[in-house]
């Protein structure tokens, strides 16, 4: 079993990924707390990254778009 470490953010412990698995890119910007990558990392296909995106450009009022 994976130890895990702690999110800063909420002073919560967070899965660590299995031997083999992947991070997501959001995972790794810290963006998100966990999510693993299923698409060997093909973020153009990948529906999790498109939300993300458009949330990241509503958020930010379109100032800064991220493609």
């Amino acid at each position: 079993m994976p130890s895990g470490s702690r999110n800063p953010r909420k002073g919560k412990t967070v899965p660590a990924p299995e031997q083999g698995e992947k991070e997501c890119v959001w995972m790794r910007a810290k963006v998100v707390n966990f999510k693993l990558c299923d698409r060997d990392y093909d973020c153009s296909g990948c529906h999790f990254d498109k939300a993300m995106k458009s949330a990241w450009n509503q958020d930010n009022g379109d100032k800064e778009t991220l493609e």
